[in-house]
């Protein structure tokens, strides 16, 4: 009988589902920031609960151009985009949840389509997204395994008692 090779036995399919041999399908190191012009994104999501509390996000979004993915390059740029895309649909449809809206602007839905179709992951906020792909440890110098880690991406001024995703490594 043949032995079937483990994942972690098999180099050629850890790169191409991007499983890291530590970490498993968290992302390595997820990157912060975009590059400009799509700093726009981020510095929209940065800003979501002042947007939002003051009614101003949905008039941001709509002003934003619309960007092509072509220059998104490397699997961990794309998953940033991915999460930041994800944030602005989530507060455009949902605002302050008394005008949910049905239609997401071009500007916002063509890009994260594309990055979803790309990535293999659906257009909407996934776990995939605001956790495995946004942590960072909260002590810079330990071991990522049996670390506490936290998700850094746009927390900052929002109430998180309620929804704060913390990501624990069982080893």
């Amino acid at each position: 009988m043949a032995q079937k090779a483990s994942p972690m036995e098999s180099p050629l399919e850890n790169e191409k589902y991007h499983i890291d041999e530590e970490l498993g399908f968290a992302l390595p190191n997820p990157l912060e920031e975009l590059p400009h012009p799509y700093d726009a994104w981020i510095s929209i999501v940065k800003k979501l609960p002042v947007l939002i509390e003051n009614g101003e996000l949905r008039a941001e979004v709509e002003k934003l151009p619309l960007l092509s993915i072509n220059d998104l390059q490397g699997h961990k740029l794309q998953r940033l985009a991915h999460l930041v895309l994800g944030y602005i649909t989530m507060a455009y449809v949902w605002g302050r949840g008394d005008d949910v809206r049905k239609v997401l602007p071009r500007n916002v839905a063509v890009p994260y389509c594309s990055l979803s179709e790309k990535l293999g992951l659906p257009p909407i906020l996934v776990y995939a997204d605001c956790v495995l792909a946004n942590w960072k440890k909260i002590d810079p110098s330990g071991y990522v395994n049996r670390t506490w880690t936290f998700c850094f991406h746009f927390l900052e001024g929002i109430a998180v008692k309620d929804s704060f995703w913390f990501l624990y490594w069982w080893k």
